[in-house]
């Protein structure tokens, strides 16, 4: 508890279905995909970075560069 994650799925239901069970275990978290507008994007960026979102579930958002 206290530490923040950013978790990959690999489809979009599947980061839903992810942050879903954070959720349901008590843990605050959420999903973003290419799906989310950037505004919604850019808020849940900035709740991970605050704690106020512990794990963020994404699909081919957030990824490592070449």
């Amino acid at each position: 508890m206290g530490r923040r994650a950013i978790c990959f799925a690999v489809t979009v239901q599947h980061a839903h279905n992810l942050s879903n069970v954070f959720t349901a275990a008590g843990i605050a978290a959420a999903a973003v995909s290419g799906e989310t507008p950037l505004v919604e994007r850019k808020r849940l960026y900035y709740a991970l970075r605050t704690g106020e979102v512990n794990v963020l579930c994404n699909v081919l958002v957030l990824i490592e560069g070449a």
